[in-house]
C-alpha cells in the first residue's frame, strides 16, 4: 500500500492470509460434517426401508398365521362333522343316529355329510314320512314307536308308524281336546283316553262326557271289557298316568257341583289297581283346586302332582295318601325318568326343572322356549335324553341329561 508503514503492510497482508486461511479450514470442516451428516441419513433411509419391509412383512405373516388358525379351525369342524356322521353310522339307537347325522350336516354341509344322513335315513325308513297327513291335529305315539294314535272328525285311529295308514278306527267319540288326553301303557297295549278334558285356563265352560275316562285296546280301539269304576260323577279328568310297571292308573279330576256349573270345586286323583279295575284300590288324594298334572313312579309307590297356578310339585305315597315332600313354585307339566330316579317340570318362565325324586331337590335347569311350558316333557327308554315341544317356534327340544347339552 503506497504512503504506508512497510510494518503495518505486512501486518494487514498477514491478517487477510490468516483469515483466509480459517475460511477454508471452516469450508472444509463444513464439508466433512456435511459428508457425515449424508452418510447417517442414508443410513436412517436404509433403516427406515428395513423397518418399513419388516413391518410389511410382519403384517403378511400374521394375515397367513390368521388365515392357517381359520383354516384350522375348518379343518377340525369338519373332521368333527365327519367324526359325528360316522357314529351316527355306526350307531344302533335311531334317535342318537338321527341327531348325530343331523349335527353333522349343521357342522359342514358337504357331500360327505349328506351321504351320512341319507344312510342313516336308509336304515331306518320309518323316519321318513311319505306325505303330509293333513287334518290330524293330535298324535300319540305308542312305547315301540311303531303305532301311532291319532284323533279327528270325533274319531280315534290308529296308523302304521311307517307309512301312516289307518290301521284301525274308532267310532264317533265324545270330544279330545289334547294329544296329552291320549296316554299309552307302558306296554303299549292299552290306551287311556280323557274325554272333553278339563283345563281351568280354558275361557270355554266345560261340557261334561258321560264317560270322563275310557280304557281301549290299542291295537283295535275297542272299549276294554273291563273300564274303571268309581269314577266320581259330574267330573271331567284332567290327567291320566301309568306307573313304570303298568300296574297302576292314576287320574286327576275336576269335580264340579252340578252339570252347568263353570268352575271346579276340588280336584280329586284316584288311583287304581289295573289287574281289578272296578274300583279305585288306593286311597283318593286330593291334591288341590285348579289344574292338576300328574307323574308316577316305576312301581306305582309315588305320586307326583303338579298343581298350576302356582307351579307347586307335591309327592304323595300312594298306600296312604299321605303327602310326603313339596317344592313351590317349579312349573306345570311333568314326567317321571322311566327308573323313577328323577322328575322333569316345565317350569312357568320356559326353563325345564330336573328333580331328584328322593328329595325332589334341583338336580339340572334346562333353558328352553318360554311356550314350552304347555308340553309335557319326555324321556328316552334309557333316561339318558330328554325331549320337550315349544309350541310357538314349532321345534323340539333334545337334551343330554349327563351333560345339559341341547
Amino acid at each position: 500500500l503506497a504512503g504506508v508503514d512497510p510494518a503495518v503492510a505486512e501486518f494487514v497482508a498477514a491478517s487477510e492470509e490468516a483469515a483466509q486461511r480459517a475460511a477454508d479450514e471452516r469450508a472444509r470442516r463444513q464439508g466433512i460434517v456435511n459428508r457425515r451428516l449424508r452418510r447417517l441419513l442414508a443410513g436412517v433411509g436404509v433403516l427406515l426401508v428395513a423397518a418399513l419391509a419388516a413391518g410389511g412383512l410382519a403384517v403378511r405373516q400374521a394375515d397367513r398365521a390368521d388365515q392357517s388358525a381359520d383354516a384350522a379351525r375348518a379343518a377340525a369342524t369338519r373332521a368333527e362333522a365327519r367324526q359325528a356322521g360316522a357314529r351316527a353310522r355306526a350307531t344302533l339307537e335311531v334317535d342318537r343316529a338321527l341327531l348325530l347325522a343331523v349335527e353333522g350336516v349343521r357342522l359342514d354341509d358337504s357331500p360327505e355329510t349328506e351321504a351320512n344322513l341319507l344312510a342313516v335315513l336308509s336304515e331306518h325308513p320309518g323316519l321318513i314320512a311319505p306325505e303330509r297327513t293333513p287334518g290330524v291335529p293330535f298324535v300319540a305315539a305308542n312305547p315301540a314307536g311303531d303305532r301311532l294314535v291319532t284323533y279327528a272328525d270325533g274319531q280315534l285311529a290308529v296308523r302304521d308308524g311307517r307309512t301312516l295308514d289307518v290301521v284301525a278306527a274308532s267310532d264317533e267319540l265324545a270330544g279330545v281336546h289334547l294329544w296329552a288326553d291320549l296316554e299309552f301303557s307302558p306296554d303299549g297295549s292299552q290306551l287311556t283316553v280323557l274325554h272333553n278334558s278339563y283345563d281351568s285356563l280354558d275361557p270355554r265352560d266345560p261340557e261334561l262326557a258321560e264317560s270322563p275316562v275310557m280304557l281301549y285296546d290299542a291295537l283295535t280301539l275297542e272299549p276294554t271289557v273291563r273300564q274303571l269304576g268309581g269314577v266320581p260323577p259330574q267330573s271331567a279328568a284332567q290327567d291320566a298316568v301309568y306307573s313304570g310297571d303298568g300296574r297302576f292308573l292314576a287320574v286327576a279330576f275336576a269335580l264340579f257341583r252340578d252339570v252347568d256349573a263353570s268352575e271346579a270345586y276340588a280336584s280329586p286323583v284316584l288311583v287304581w289297581d289295573l289287574r281289578a279295575p272296578e274300583a279305585p284300590v288306593r286311597l283318593e288324594v286330593d291334591a288341590g283346586p285348579v289344574y292338576t298334572a300328574l307323574a308316577m313312579n316305576a312301581d306305582g309307590s309315588r305320586l307326583y302332582s303338579a298343581i298350576y297356578p302356582p307351579g307347586d310339585i307335591r309327592e304323595f305315597d300312594t298306600e296312604t295318601g299321605a303327602l310326603v315332600r313339596s317344592v313351590d313354585g317349579i312349573g306345570g307339566r311333568l314326567a317321571a325318568s322311566p327308573d323313577g330316579s328323577t322328575l322333569a317340570v316345565t317350569g312357568i318362565s320356559g326353563q325345564i326343572v330336573v328333580l331328584d325324586t328322593e328329595t325332589l331337590s334341583e338336580r339340572l335347569r334346562l333353558e328352553a322356549g318360554t311356550a314350552t311350558s304347555f308340553g309335557v316333557p319326555t324321556f328316552s327308554a334309557d333316561g339318558r335324553l330328554l325331549a320337550a315341544p315349544d309350541w310357538e317356534a314349532q321345534i323340539v327340544y333334545v337334551w343330554d341329561l349327563a351333560t345339559g347339552a341341547i
